[in-house]
């Protein structure tokens, strides 16, 4: 028995006289097709015809007249139809989830077996509806264990992110996971980070913190304390920040860099080393 997309329901009849017999969503019966009889099995096609299976094997017969187009299994006596979709992934992915730290956002995944895994692209909406890939991380192929993952968005402000894995495969076949939501807070405190990569040519990222609307400075200085340069000047909202500073300019040694923001003031080292 199989319900169909017109919501009709189509039904083996084994009995006496026998067929592929289709009722209406009520139970009132609309036609038989009885060609091919004593069914034990049906499963409706894209094009419109059935699938069924008696004593005599497995038959495809026309979804109108019951006509038989051709008898593809012969001399097998099938009971049952358990159509297999050979376009969905063999991934079976058993939990996704993301979670906020420190203004990054972390997404773990477990899949409990794998076949011809190429990998995951990682997407992110902000509205639940455009994604943009943000990474990809290999899968392992094929596997009957299971395998974890782990992906750090480092590059997200304060707000609500939405995010899903694109699983493919090695012949490009792909599948989506659900959609899940991780809401990312505004800092606490105000916060300067150690550079990275440090030491670092030409060029490296400096992060900060701040809890809350603040006019900004952060500004390079060398080892006699002339500025080099200014890498922020201005207003910024609560929220986590990366900037790039390049150095492709600057020679060998030893640099600090200076932020200013409200009341609170830090200085790091950072170590140019072409």
């Amino acid at each position: 028995m199989q319900e169909l997309s017109n919501s009709n329901i189509a039904v083996a009849d084994f009995g006496v006289g026998g067929g592929v017999r289709i009722y209406s969503s009520t139970g009132t019966l609309l036609t038989t097709l009885g060609v091919v009889t004593a069914n034990r099995g049906v499963h409706s096609l894209p094009n419109g015809n059935f699938l069924t299976t008696n004593a005599a094997g497995l038959f495809e017969i026309n979804g109108t007249t019951g006509d038989t187009i051709r008898q593809i299994i012969a001399g097998v006596s099938g009971r049952f139809i358990s159509p297999y979709d050979l376009s969905i992934i063999p991934v079976e992915l058993i939990s996704f989830i993301g979670s906020s730290s420190k203004g990054n956002v972390e997404l773990n995944w477990t899949t409990a077996t794998e076949l011809n895994n190429s990998g995951f692209e990682v997407q992110r909406s902000s509205d639940r509806i455009n994604f943009s890939n943000i990474a990809f991380v290999p899968g392992f192929g094929t596997t009957t264990e299971p395998k974890n993952y782990l992906y750090t968005d480092n590059s997200v402000s304060n707000g609500t992110y939405y995010y899903r894995l694109k699983q493919v495969d090695f012949n490009g076949a792909f599948a989506y996971s659900d959609i899940i939501q991780v809401d990312v807070a505004a800092p606490t405190v105000f916060a300067l980070a150690q550079n990275y990569p440090n030491p670092f040519n030409p060029s490296t990222i400096i992060n900060y913190n701040i809890p809350q609307n603040s006019f900004v400075t952060l500004k390079v200085y060398d080892v006699l304390g002339n500025e080099v340069t200014t890498l922020v000047n201005e207003t910024k909202s609560a929220g986590k920040y990366d900037v790039r500073f390049d150095a492709s300019g600057l020679s060998n040694g030893v640099y600090f860099y200076t932020i200013k923001a409200d009341n609170f003031t830090s200085t790091k080292k950072m170590i140019l080393m072409k």
